[in-house]
């Protein structure tokens, strides 16, 4: 994969409500786990962007404030995504800092 992607592990009804970090996709950390094991093709259809692969250097995970990468990152850890960054600031830090946000709209 070329640049970079990044994976924003908030519920998609808290990104409703606050928006998110432009060009970012959305994985919610309690689907994890579940989604990583999915194979690339049944993984696009869910989430609408390319499975991260466990040899990817270019992997961001971001969250409202970091807590909850750092449970991602121990849950992608044992099955080798060992390469992921994490953007420890995340989305308050991104907003404080005046960074555009791209507001997500409601689900039906």
């Amino acid at each position: 994969m070329g640049g970079v992607l990044l994976i924003d592990v908030r519920n998609r009804t808290e990104l409703e409500a606050t928006g998110k970090l432009p060009w970012s996709y959305n994985l919610p950390l309690p689907e994890i786990y579940e989604a990583v094991q999915l194979d690339e093709n049944e993984f696009m259809e869910k989430y609408g962007f390319p499975k991260p692969l466990p040899e990817d250097k270019n992997v961001v995970l971001t969250c409202r404030s970091g807590r909850r990468i750092r449970k991602a990152g121990k849950l992608l850890e044992p099955l080798g995504y060992c390469n992921i960054r994490l953007y420890f600031g995340s989305f308050l830090e991104w907003k404080a800092r005046g960074g555009s946000i791209f507001h997500v709209p409601k689900s039906l």
